[in-house]
């Protein structure tokens, strides 16, 4: 794929003759280049439609990056594919912003997907801002909607602003609205601010049951959380009456979140225990030999801890480390900086 115009054709397996596709270069939203995505770039996709059905083939983004994804919808969910079956690797979807005003409590809008079902999304990064309106019913989350049926999510993150604007069903996640058995999470963090009526710092809902179990490990959360009903550090609701739902070594940052009950799903830390270490030591010991490329067996960490006040960044398949990294102490004095009375 080497232009916007390659995104919106037919899905490349229904014939059985092609695997995929891979990305050749960087794309954008914004065609004219004058910083806005709207209808005045030439074949402007200043709306889009999410890629329709279920994503069955590989899509490799060969380490770029599809810029300021941009849609304001109130029919179909989804993000850049409406759902996946199959895997999506390597690929960047920087500033996005995405507006949804309809929907239904089982959607959600996210830059990826809506659904990611037995499919495997592994070093799939995004930023920017996400959210609903007052009057819809869809979840705004970071990344996918819905994790289900082996669905695996690793080495991947959402930077930004997520926010459900409906204040009596609203729902709103860093990365994902409802992990259902069986799901694997591991190596992801989510960065920014979650907010809305029930809100979740990685996840909104997990949801155990009878056909496996659901499994996130190695991953944190530093947000700032605000639900006017109910808020978690890392899940906002569990169900485990059918199976269980298991998180290990998994940390939320209670300093910048404003509170610290975990609810019994991982942990809460300060900002200054999740910064200060500069290798995989103390909480994050078991960071290391983690099987990210889902093969059943341990592969190099794909966490790098920089120097201290960095928090864990992503190296898994040649991501960016040093756009990920924010110096939490830019004065050098030693002290990490609060600029905000929710770090207090």
């Amino acid at each position: 794929v080497g232009d916007m115009g390659c995104l919106d054709g037919p899905d490349p397996d229904e014939d059985g003759d092609c695997e995929g596709y891979e990305l050749t270069t960087d794309l954008d939203f914004d065609t004219d280049g004058d910083g806005d995505v709207d209808a005045n770039d030439p074949n402007s996709y200043a709306n889009w439609l999410p890629i329709g059905g279920t994503y069955s083939a590989v899509f490799d983004g060969n380490g770029h990056a599809i810029s300021r994804l941009t849609m304001d919808r109130s029919d179909v969910p989804g993000g850049l594919f409406r759902a996946v079956s199959g895997t999506v690797r390597r690929l960047g979807l920087p500033d996005v912003d995405l507006l949804h005003g309809g929907g239904n409590s089982a959607q959600a809008v996210a830059a990826l997907a809506d659904l990611l079902n037995g499919g495997e999304a592994v070093a799939v990064w995004g930023t920017g801002s996400v959210a609903t309106t007052s009057t819809a019913r869809i979840a705004a989350v970071g990344l996918v909607g819905t994790l289900e049926g082996g669905a695996r999510l690793a080495a991947s993150f959402f930077e930004g602003s997520v926010a459900a604007g409906n204040s009596t069903s609203g729902t709103a996640a860093g990365l994902t609205r409802q992990l259902r058995d069986p799901a694997t999470v591991t190596a992801v963090y989510f960065r920014g601010s979650v907010s809305a009526r029930d809100a979740g710092g990685l996840a909104y809902t997990c949801d155990g049951g009878a056909l496996g179990d659901i499994a996130v490990s190695a991953s944190y959360v530093a947000a700032s959380i605000a639900g006017t009903n109910s808020r978690s550090g890392i899940v906002d609701q569990v169900d485990t009456f059918d199976g269980p739902c298991s998180f290990s070594d998994v940390y939320f940052d209670r300093t910048i979140a404003g509170f610290s009950s975990a609810g019994g799903r991982g942990a809460a830390r300060t900002a200054v225990q999740l910064l200060s270490p500069t290798s995989a030591a103390g909480d994050y010991a078991n960071w290391t030999n983690l099987d990210v490329d889902g093969d059943g067996t341990a592969d190099e960490s794909p966490w790098d801890f920089g120097t201290a006040y960095n928090y864990p960044a992503l190296k898994h398949a040649g991501m960016d480390v040093d756009a990920q990294r924010t110096d939490y102490d830019a004065d050098g004095d030693g002290l990490v900086e609060i600029s905000t009375l929710a770090q207090l």
